[in-house]
């Protein structure tokens, strides 16, 4: 396990959101060799999906909690709600995983040995993250970067390992963000409480990051090739841990909630101090512009997994 924190605890825990959607059962199993406890928060899914996450729990009682909601709480207030749960157990590390993330043996191993290294080298870590992308053929790469760790300003919450000491600092996720910016904005509260932010160069998640456009619509192979290079750039210069390799979109309704995450970064005044958060623009642009142009009226036939009905949070504009 890794080293270091103020607890002598060294238990782990991975902790997975499931709205609608099945987590990918094999890739859980993997984690269970590797964490004291899965937590399993099901924000309200269809009857179906909640009798085969009931299945796969009965499997291992004593190792998955399976914490169910009777409604979408979204991201923030569901992993907190994990958090004070897992405190019963004395639970110290804590992974945060997308529920379709799919990830082997060598994300625990690479994530554990790079915080202990890091803080061998005299780093206060908050928090650990591996490149995640949507090609599996990138799996376990280095996508050409030569480094073998790196610092970030944020990152997004798949594949995170950070500990309880470094959550309770920053107060856990804020429960006004119920999906959009809720990783942007407590990875930025981990690096202004004075933690390293650190990236492992190494692709160690393949996850979907949306829907692929209609290539009869949209000059696809064009935006790939784009898509691909801005990804390198970013995840090189640490803006980033995502590489993506193809253009996507979100489905119709979660333009709000890109317009939501526009006006976190506008509150947080992150285009003043540092000019390279503007690529966050530049990225939710895109999104609205692949999404109104993909389909015809911008719709799509799949709803999303995590955001239907997501609120307006308070404190933010409206």
């Amino acid at each position: 396990m890794p080293k270091g924190g103020t607890t002598a605890s060294g238990k782990v825990a991975v902790c997975m959101v499931i709205y609608n959607h099945l987590p990918d059962f094999t890739a859980l199993e993997t984690a269970l060799r590797h964490a004291d406890w899965v937590v399993l928060i099901d924000n309200g899914s269809f009857p179906d999906i909640r009798n085969e996450l009931a299945r796969f729990v009965a499997r291992f009682p004593d190792r998955i909690l399976l914490l169910e909601n009777g409604s979408n709480l979204g991201l923030s207030r569901a992993y907190n709600q994990a958090l004070t749960e897992l405190k019963k157990h004395d639970v110290h590390w804590l992974y945060f995983l997308d529920h379709d993330a799919t990830f082997g043996d060598r994300l625990f191993e690479e994530t554990r040995n790079s915080w202990a290294e890091l803080e061998r080298r005299g780093l206060r870590v908050g928090v650990v993250v591996p490149i995640a992308t949507d090609d599996p053929q990138l799996m376990n790469s280095t996508v050409g970067l030569r480094r073998e760790y790196g610092d970030l300003r944020t990152t997004m919450t798949s594949g995170i390992l950070t500990n309880m000491t470094v959550f309770d600092a920053v107060g856990g996720f804020d429960e006004r963000l119920f999906v959009e910016a809720a990783d942007l904005d407590f990875t930025s509260r981990v690096a202004q409480a004075d933690y390293k932010v650190c990236i492992v160069n190494r692709v160690l998640i393949v996850q979907q990051f949306g829907l692929s456009p209609d290539p009869i619509r949209m000059p696809v192979r064009l935006g790939d090739r784009l898509i691909r290079l801005r990804s390198l750039v970013r995840v090189g210069i640490g803006n980033s841990n995502e590489y993506r390799t193809k253009l996507f979109y979100y489905p119709d309704h979660r333009h709000a909630g890109h317009l939501r995450t526009l006006r976190w970064i506008i509150h947080q005044g992150y285009p003043w101090k540092n000019l390279v958060r503007l690529s966050y623009y530049l990225t939710i642009l895109e999104h609205l512009y692949v999404a109104k142009f993909a389909l015809p009226n911008g719709t799509v036939g799949a709803p999303d997994p995590l955001s239907e009905k997501a609120p307006t949070p308070s404190g933010f504009g409206s």
